[in-house]
């Protein structure tokens, strides 16, 4: 547990936080019958394995899951993987990548989940450019953008 100070309306307010692990919860979303959580990470950070996006693209990505479907308005029928995070001054933030589209597609390879967004990534072994299909939840708009790695 945690004290968060805020100010507020020319008032200070005192917040107690209790900090967990963001998994643990989205399990409680329906996550533990999706049957890949064991061979493939949910996100694109580092650990278990998993490439690490943010250092060789600027960015990271989950699955799409209940609880983000409803955080970005992500339409139930739609397969991919939802961009989590960008980094400020990448080339993912300046070709146009921003939290909570979805990459539906690298090259010409659609991707319907995680694993296979990292088959696909994995393929070009961090060294080429990576050119995604995004599509913008509540519009519906797509575009492709070509990520370089940094």
């Amino acid at each position: 547990m945690v004290k968060i100070t805020l100010f507020r309306g020319g008032k200070y307010l005192e917040i107690k936080a209790t900090l967990g692990d963001r998994r643990v919860l989205l399990k409680g979303d329906g996550q533990e019958g999706e049957g890949q959580e064991d061979e493939t990470p949910r996100s694109g950070r580092r650990g278990s394995g998993a490439l690490d996006l943010e250092r060789l693209y600027g960015f990271t990505v989950e699955a799409l899951s209940p609880a983000n479907r409803r955080q970005y308005g992500v339409p139930g029928d739609w397969g991919g993987v939802v961009v989590t995070s960008v980094s400020p001054r990448s080339a993912a933030m300046d070709k146009g990548l921003r939290e909570g589209l979805v990459i539906s597609a690298i090259g010409t390879q659609d991707v319907a989940d995680l694993q296979d967004f990292f088959q696909e990534v994995r393929k070009l072994g961090g060294r080429k450019p990576l050119l995604v299909l995004v599509r913008v939840p509540r519009t519906d708009a797509q575009a492709t953008l070509a990520i370089p790695p940094r």
